[in-house]
């Protein structure tokens, strides 16, 4: 009886300091993380994309030589990272790390963007000109702005901060790399360019990317077998709404049909016309309701009210791809003309 009271209050005893460790729990500050005497996220817990931390306290350490203290009061990571030591392991080893001299011919000749992670009002106070600034703090939620194709020079207020933005970046799968020096070692690279002597790389016309594309062979199947393939390759300009090859395969389901019927189907030809526009019509042409004739005869109606939409149906996922003769926008279904029959 005796030991059967003791163990009682000691149940009681534990459930009472747990009650007291949750209550605490609750009122002690988030978890901030503290880089090189600079807030990276000010009060925020690490924020988990895919069931993946974005707080990359292993690579900063593993990789760049950092040193993590844990500061109980503040409740918050310190890492400390001597710059040598981040640029010669980054370097060494061939990291995601582009020298300024680089970043800045790759910028200038549009084949990269730069991207200011710093505060809104540092980067409006100076900027490098047509970059594209999205905070740290706000990088995993607005990821969506950004061309999943496209390069990105990244640059903060230090090396450090631009490396965990690419950290978050590349596990995204965007291809994201660090100015070392940041701004100010860009601007010095970027001014010391001669601009005029620098060539624009020659677009590629609007068959010859879908060819370069993997997630557009079976529009290029179906453009050959339609014999259209002359045609997109001619001056243009066109605009081509370009479904992928995931679109292709739902439509195939929905249809009940192989590949090789679609292929086929005597009025191949007119669905694949309906995705063209005569002209180059950029997304920023686009206004809400317009109603562009295709070179079938029909028209699609664009909606903007939730990103683009064409026909209410087809999601435009990658805008603005520019060819010699014209521009593709990527969308995610294949559009039907309203005579379309099996």
């Amino acid at each position: 009886m005796k030991n059967r009271k003791t163990i009682s209050l000691l149940v009681v005893g534990i459930m009472v300091l747990m009650s007291f460790t949750v209550l605490a729990a609750g009122h002690m500050p988030t978890v901030a993380l503290w880089i090189n005497g600079s807030d990276v996220e000010t009060d925020s817990l690490p924020i988990i994309i895919n069931d993946r931390s974005m707080v990359p306290l292993a690579v900063i350490t593993e990789n760049m030589g950092g040193i993590v203290e844990w500061n109980a009061a503040a409740r918050r990571a310190e890492v400390t990272t001597p710059a040598k030591v981040f640029g010669e392991k980054w370097m060494a080893e061939g990291m995601l790390m582009w020298p300024a001299e680089d970043a800045a011919m790759m910028v200038a000749e549009n084949k990269a963007m730069v991207l200011d992670v710093r505060p809104v009002d540092m980067y409006e106070a100076d900027g490098v000109d047509g970059a594209v600034n999205i905070p740290v703090p706000e990088l995993a939620d607005r990821m969506g702005e950004l061309d999943a194709d496209m390069q990105y020079a990244v640059y903060c207020a230090n090396d450090i901060n631009a490396a965990y933005a690419v950290a978050i970046l590349t596990m995204n799968n965007f291809d994201a790399y660090v100015i070392p020096g940041g701004r100010p070692a860009f601007l010095e690279a970027w001014d010391a360019i001669d601009h005029e002597m620098v060539e624009e790389e020659e677009l590629s016309s609007i068959v010859e990317i879908a060819v370069g594309n993997e997630n557009f062979s079976t529009l290029v199947a179906a453009l050959t077998e339609a014999d259209l393939v002359g045609a997109l390759s001619g001056d243009g300009p066109f605009t081509v709404f370009a479904p992928t090859d995931d679109a292709f395969a739902a439509l195939l389901a929905t249809l009940e049909i192989e590949a090789a019927e679609l292929l086929a189907h005597p009025q191949l030809a007119d669905v694949l016309k309906y995705h063209v526009v005569s002209g180059k019509v950029m997304s920023t042409d686009l206004t809400d309701g317009m109603e562009p004739a295709t070179l079938q005869g029909e028209t699609v109606t664009i909606d903007l009210s939730y990103g683009v939409r064409i026909n209410d149906a087809a999601m435009v996922i990658d805008p603005d791809v520019e060819a010699s003769n014209g521009v593709i926008h990527v969308i995610d279904t294949v559009l039907v003309p309203d005579d379309f029959t099996l």
